[in-house]
């Protein structure tokens, strides 16, 4: 959802693209065009009071657990997310697939729900609420941003490589966020691999 779709900073086959729409409505974040929507409109209003999970004004801990004040998020943002069938699909049907996944995993086996869904769900969720948190908090600065991002390890480590934040709010379009040998990024490789048919850079 986020390197691909929120920020297109890759491109891919229609099926691969196909795999990293449905890998990502099992994540428990909401659906794709919610959640970009909402992504870019935090690098639109970063550390400032529009911004729809900014900790310095909403608290670490509320911001965490992702009890955010009430957010409009204007046509713009939500629209380009909209543009294929499929998507407006994942959109409109997003919790009843989550359920229906997730019955159809508890009717075969109990452990199923919880090691191929629930868990996953959780390190996800948090994963993401640590980029949301903590590389606004402390961490270092390579570039000189109009917000207070900051590269941090800790969360690099809770999101799988998605904490160089700084990096990536210097250069949202970029798919490597990882610049230096000790800024591991698993996702820029599972892109160079697996994914990217051809860079926009």
């Amino acid at each position: 959802m986020h390197r691909y779709y929120s920020h297109k900073s890759f491109e891919t086959t229609a099926f691969r693209e196909k795999i990293l729409l449905w890998s990502s409505v099992f994540t428990g974040l909401g659906s794709p065009a919610m959640w970009c929507s909402i992504h870019r409109l935090h690098h639109t209003t970063s550390d400032t009071d529009r911004d729809p999970h900014n900790p310095a004004i909403q608290g670490n801990l509320k911001t965490w657990l992702g009890f955010w004040k009430p957010i409009r998020i204007p046509k713009r943002f939500i629209q380009p997310f909209l543009k294929t069938a499929e998507l407006q699909f994942v959109h409109q049907y997003y919790f009843a697939i989550n359920f229906v996944f997730l019955c159809v995993l508890i009717f075969i086996d109990i452990k199923l729900a919880a090691f191929l869904y629930a868990i996953p769900a959780v390190g996800c969720f948090h994963g993401a609420q640590a980029i949301g948190v903590l590389p606004h908090i402390w961490g270092y600065r390579r570039y000189n941003t109009n917000d207070l991002s900051k590269n941090n390890w800790l969360a690099s480590i809770l999101a799988l490589g998605e904490g160089w934040h700084n990096n990536h709010h210097a250069n949202p379009g970029r798919w490597w966020q990882g610049e230096t040998w000790w800024e591991i990024d698993p996702p820029a490789f599972m892109i160079k691999h697996f994914f990217i048919k051809k860079s926009h850079e």
